[in-house]
């Protein structure tokens, strides 16, 4: 049973933990929550879009290769903005109009992988959940990025605990 360590939507682990069946897994998770498309402006379903940022070391490059594997294969429209900042990435993000982001950090022999969402389209099950639904009935909205709720962090949890990663036909 794996247990990563969440903190504000920040998951920590050893660098040596995570393989690409844990990304896949993560992403599985991640993808439960978030679903795998939005509707667009013009009313048409649209692949979920991920901008990905991580530091220029070695070990966050090649996780960021896991997650690239992880979303072609789900096939979720995901781009890297480079090495950014947290807060220039969620700027970049929230102004390129992405639906989350996603940011890869190496920390001696532990990875950081900070995800967030947009505070204006609140994704998943958020929005039916008490907190995520004002008086109105209407979901809440804010302009700029959310670290990733509780739910999102069970519903990966429970993909890590569970799923063995993708079983793709070649």
């Amino acid at each position: 049973m794996i247990k990563p360590y969440f903190n504000n939507g920040v998951l920590s682990e050893k660098f040596e933990a995570i393989t690409p069946g844990f990304i896949e897994a993560l992403s599985i998770g991640f993808i439960r929550y978030m679903g795998d498309s939005r509707t667009s402006k013009s009313g048409m379903e649209r692949p979920l879009s991920v901008l990905f940022s991580h530091d220029d070391t070695e070990n966050s490059k090649t996780i960021h290769g896991y997650f690239n594997d992880a979303f072609n294969v789900i096939g979720i429209d995901h781009q890297l903005a480079g090495n950014l900042s947290v807060e220039e990435l969620k700027k970049k993000f929230f102004d390129e109009e992405y639906d989350s982001g996603i940011l890869i950090r190496s920390k001696n022999d532990e990875i950081e992988i900070e995800i967030f969402e947009r505070g204006d389209d609140i994704g998943g099950l958020e929005a039916s959940l008490p907190g995520g639904v004002n008086f109105e009935g209407k979901v809440k909205s804010v302009n700029y990025a959310l670290p990733i709720p509780q739910i999102a962090v069970n519903h990966i949890e429970h993909a890590l605990n569970t799923e063995t990663g993708f079983d793709v036909l070649k």
